[in-house]
């Protein structure tokens, strides 16, 4: 899975199955969060945006994760572990 910074500015090289790394979640993400694997966000609070859009399209989601944006790169292939928090350099299999 890759990782997809700026999903709006990126939306012709987003693949199904991408991870969405983004500072904050809008509304006009939606077409691109629906084929995504997850949503790594660096927004704060139980009710945030990438919380509930996350929830509504049932697909995992870390969020409060600060410096996301900084540390992962686009084109990064990652494994996310939203149960833990946890996002791992690589193809890595989760239990």
């Amino acid at each position: 899975m890759y990782v997809l910074l700026q999903a709006t500015k990126n939306l012709k090289s987003f693949c199904d199955g991408d991870i969405v790394v983004t500072n904050n979640v809008t509304k006009n993400m939606i077409p691109i969060l629906k084929k995504s694997a997850g949503i790594i966000s660096e927004e704060v609070g139980e009710a945030n945006n990438a919380s509930v859009l996350a929830v509504a399209l049932d697909i995992p989601v870390i969020v409060a994760a600060a410096g996301a944006t900084k540390v992962l790169k686009s084109g990064t292939t990652i494994t996310m572990d939203a149960k833990r928090g946890l996002v791992y350099s690589g193809m890595e299999e989760i239990n």
